[in-house]
């Protein structure tokens, strides 16, 4: 296990950028922990956009290895599938969990301060909403990058809106879904993030033979310098 994870740490340093990479997690990591504590603009149409930052952290990793799979050690490598697969699939699960863990915390500070209002089971359920709805698009993004961003923005930005809306009303949907205890919200969260991976995992495998997105190639391929690096 230990030289499994050594091995991926190795693989990242010969990642696309990899101290650039580096740089925006941790700014995204701030950026969501910073929002999560001190909503500046709130809920932008409803979407927990602190959770949406903190999980984009946890998507660079990915991000760096799948930048190596059209290098010669990678094509050469045991890891070549589950560096597609398994490999961010256990990603996004370990870093879920991590980053609800921090969230749930953070959230629980908003509200004790009174930074956040309405009911806390909501504020950390939709922790869980969106880190799912982010997993499946980490899952198909790599191989459909421009169809997969549409579809991702449309959904949320959708979702978001037609809660929005509906709280507006006597009895609209939001009426039963805000009443929600912490502890059964965080429960949800879990299940939600280990099914987010799993299904992550599932469409990784699905379209694994499918070639990578040349949109995503324009972004995520090694400088001639990286891949020199990487030899």
């Amino acid at each position: 296990m230990k030289k499994k994870i050594s091995d991926l740490f190795c693989l990242m340093k010969c990642g696309l950028s990899f101290k650039s990479q580096v740089a925006f997690g941790i700014l995204f990591l701030i950026l969501g922990s910073v929002w999560e504590v001190f909503p500046i603009l709130g809920e932008v149409n409803m979407i927990d956009m602190g959770s949406v930052f903190l999980f984009c952290a946890v998507m660079f990793p990915t991000q760096m290895l799948i930048s190596l799979d059209i290098s010669e050690m990678v094509q050469t490598s045991p890891y070549k599938k589950a560096l597609q697969t398994s490999i961010p699939a256990k990603i996004s699960a370990c870093g879920g969990l991590l980053m609800l863990a921090w969230a749930t915390l953070l959230k629980g500070i908003a509200y004790a301060t009174g930074n956040i209002s309405g009911n806390l089971g909501w504020q950390l359920l939709q922790i869980g909403i969106w880190m799912f709805f982010l997993m499946i698009f980490n899952g198909v993004c790599y191989k459909f990058f421009i169809i997969s961003l549409i579809i991702m923005y449309s959904l949320m930005f959708g979702l978001g809106m037609s809660a929005g809306m509906a709280s507006f009303g006597k009895g609209g949907m939001m009426s039963g879904m805000v009443q929600i205890h912490p502890v059964l919200a965080v429960v949800l969260d879990i299940g939600l993030i280990l099914l987010g991976a799993l299904a992550e995992y599932g469409i990784a495998s699905l379209f694994y033979k499918f070639p990578l997105s040349k949109s995503c190639l324009l972004y995520t391929s090694p400088s001639p310098r990286d891949m020199r690096r990487s030899r």
